[in-house]
């Protein structure tokens, strides 16, 4: 089939008209009968004790219609598997972190929402806390979890090939550390959840994510409900980068308020407490050891990382895991060395944001790569193209590449950025030109995600009604999976009407990050497809 929709011309987004005209749904933006306005009371410590918490001043006040601390909760802790929940949507007895929930309320509005969070008195012992993951690892360091020795959150550790042997075929051997600050997330939208608990027992909830079915699965846990009794429906999103794969404490608190009030709840976080409230990149401390044959063969590679994980695990084992496995996807390099090591420190909880540790890795080994160019007077394009993995390559985990565009996207770099003269050296140059390298791997499990699902119904009318659980947070993956669906069945994108990330509504999907979406959702758009073409064509054939 010619392709006449992708990748062939420049198309109108298909939620463009309703963001310019300020007619986009954000949860913000929802509005139901009754609706209660919701706040959320935050530690001032770092570290302390919670030995009372007295709400009965914040439970008079006129206009208050809940109040709930960690006591009104079924104390079920989260997290991404199993093996690693230790975080609880309101704290138990404990604060790890400035910010984390101690208690919320729900008022008739939010000026009396926030009169209430100031009539709550909590009585905190507060201890000694400790923010350096080094000195979180040192005997003697006060303990941010009382079950876990040093600090030390997760480690990893691979070793492949003969790493002595690989130094020993080296021309040079540099060792460097580089460092990674926190970084947070700041998407356009402040964190707004909105939940409505039915009479009827089902719970409907508005909130901003990457993933409804993530969420939907932590919500029932840590309200003990059946997951067929939670709906989170489908709204426009502000902006993810990772920072939306969690459940939030604004949502459980939004639920259970509702619960306790009868009336719907929207929880409004600040942008304060929105940076508070979402996943921070992982700071790192990470040391790479390289040795390189004179004409720019990588021989062997030692790497180590410590990571700041702040106070919960999160997504410790991807982000530790992450940045490795895209490291081998990128050179050939025989003999590796890997090794991370997570901590937590009394900082707010490290997650997603943007690559997942990949891009912490690639800064520091990219750095030292040109320096390494630099010392042996090779171009740092000629290295990265010498040790570049290709196509049909087995890694060294065992992983086949089926496709890769490494080497074909460097020499593109080359011939459209006038490379090889701008590389020269100019006596009075002030302006120069680099090359960085960084690969992410989209079709693969990393035990979090798998399939995904598309349903396409069509009218009466000849148009067509796409339904996937992709969520769209401002890639375009509305578009996208509309473009493909007209592609293969011959309709114009316009022709289609969407809905996505609907629990109720919608397939399943693992979820809108790592960059997997095309590959993953958009191939299930298009067996969808496929599928309703075949249909369409038997039935013409028997007419």
């Amino acid at each position: 089939m010619s392709k006449n929709v992708v990748g062939s011309k420049l198309i109108t987004r298909v939620d463009s008209f309703n963001k310019v005209t300020g007619n986009a749904y954000f949860s913000a933006d929802i509005k139901l009968p009754g609706m209660l306005y919701g706040k959320i009371l935050m530690s001032p410590h770092p570290h302390a004790l919670i030995l009372n918490i007295d709400t009965s001043k914040a439970e008079k006040l006129p206009g208050v219609k809940a109040v709930i601390t960690s006591v009104d909760t079924p104390q079920k802790n989260y997290g991404i598997f199993p093996s690693t929940r230790d975080q609880y949507p309101i704290a138990l007895d404990k604060v790890r972190f400035v910010g984390e929930p101690v208690a919320a309320v729900a008022a008739v509005d939010l000026d009396t929402a926030e009169e209430a969070l100031r009539l709550i008195k909590v009585e905190y012992k507060v201890l000694p806390a400790v923010f350096d993951p080094a000195e979180a690892l040192r005997d003697g360091a006060p303990l941010v979890h009382d079950n876990v020795d040093r600090n030390k959150c997760l480690d990893y550790k691979v070793v492949y090939g003969d790493m002595d042997a690989g130094f020993a075929k080296a021309d040079l051997i540099r060792e460097d550390t580089f460092t990674t600050e926190a970084l947070v997330h700041c998407q356009l939208e402040p964190y707004v959840a909105v939940a409505n608990f039915q009479p009827v027992g089902k719970l409907d909830v508005w909130v901003p994510n990457q993933s409804p079915f993530a969420k939907r699965t932590a919500l029932a846990r840590t309200l003990q409900m059946n997951l067929s009794d939670i709906r989170l429906h489908s709204i426009d999103i502000g902006g993810a980068f990772g920072g939306l794969s969690e459940m939030g404490s604004a949502e459980f608190c939004a639920a259970l308020l509702s619960k306790k009030a009868g009336r719907p709840v929207k929880l409004f976080c600040s942008r304060e407490q929105t940076m508070i409230a979402i996943r921070q990149k992982h700071p790192m401390e990470i040391t790479v050891k390289t040795g390189m044959t004179k004409d720019g063969l990588i021989t062997a590679k030692d790497l180590r990382i410590l990571a700041d994980g702040g106070a919960y695990h999160s997504t410790s084992g991807i982000a530790l895991t992450n940045p490795f496995i895209m490291f081998l996807a990128l050179y050939r390099i025989p003999n590796v060395s890997y090794e991370a090591v997570r901590v937590y420190t009394n900082k707010g909880p490290r997650g997603a944001m943007r690559g997942h540790g990949n891009q912490q890795l690639r800064f520091a080994d990219g750095a030292q790569l040109d320096w390494m160019a630099e010392e042996l007077g090779l171009d740092p394009l000629e290295v990265r193209l010498k040790n570049a993995v290709q196509s049909g390559d087995t890694l060294l985990n065992g992983s086949k590449v089926h496709s890769c565009g490494f080497s074909e996207c460097l020499e593109k770099v080359r011939e459209k950025s006038g490379w090889k003269e701008k590389i020269q050296p100019t006596p009075k140059a002030l302006r120069g030109i680099g090359v960085g390298a960084g690969i992410h791997i989209c079709g693969f499990d990393l035990g979090i995600r798998s399939k995904s699902g598309a349903i396409i119904k069509f009218n009466e009318d000849g148009k067509a009604n796409l339904l996937t659980g992709s969520i769209d947070n401002g890639q375009g993956n509305k578009t996208l999976h509309a473009q493909i669906a007209a592609e293969t069945l011959g309709l114009p994108v316009e022709d289609f009407h969407l809905t996505c990330g609907d629990t109720d509504l919608t397939p399943s999907d693992p979820g809108t990050y790592t960059m997997s979406t095309a590959y993953i959702s958009g191939n299930a758009v298009l067996r969808a497809a496929q599928d309703a073409r075949n249909q369409l064509l038997a039935l013409a054939a028997k007419s």
